[in-house]
């Protein structure tokens, strides 16, 4: 369908895919998200057969198979994904991941809100400044 968007959301746990896939569709119901349980499924997604590429990617950081680490370092090392938007979307709040995700090339880093209402606001929030606000480079959805 012509003006869908594209979004690529890695995450393990099956009631937070439901819960982003819900509270990203409330946001914009122009979203195609598309949805894997683990960083090599995330690979094969971006790499085999996938054009045009995601919008943007909302990457867990602790996932089965290849790490959210893992995963980020092979986008932004990849000279055909580089420029997508990465959010890393974790549990973890701990210093180390966030220094060690950016330095890997995370656009963002947020911690996964623990209250529904929360969680709602910040997809909110994602969602208006990456398809709103943010100019992200042509070739993109």
């Amino acid at each position: 369908m012509a003006g869908q968007i594209d979004i690529l959301v890695v995450e393990d746990t099956p009631s937070d895919q439901r819960l982003l896939q819900e509270a990203l569709l409330a946001c914009n119901s122009r979203l195609r998200i598309h949805i894997v349980g683990s960083g090599t499924e995330a690979i094969e997604y971006l790499f085999k057969n996938r054009k045009p590429p995601p919008r943007l990617v909302l990457l867990d950081l602790h996932l089965p198979g290849k790490s959210g680490k893992q995963v980020l370092s092979e986008i932004k090392s990849a000279p055909s994904m580089a420029a997508i938007p990465v959010l890393m979307f974790s549990t973890s709040c701990a210093a180390d991941d966030i220094s060690s995700c950016y330095e890997l090339g995370a656009n963002a880093y947020l911690t996964k809100p623990s209250v529904l209402e929360d969680y709602y606001t910040a997809i909110k929030i994602i969602q208006d400044f990456w398809f709103k606000v943010a100019q992200l480079p042509t070739g993109t959805n």
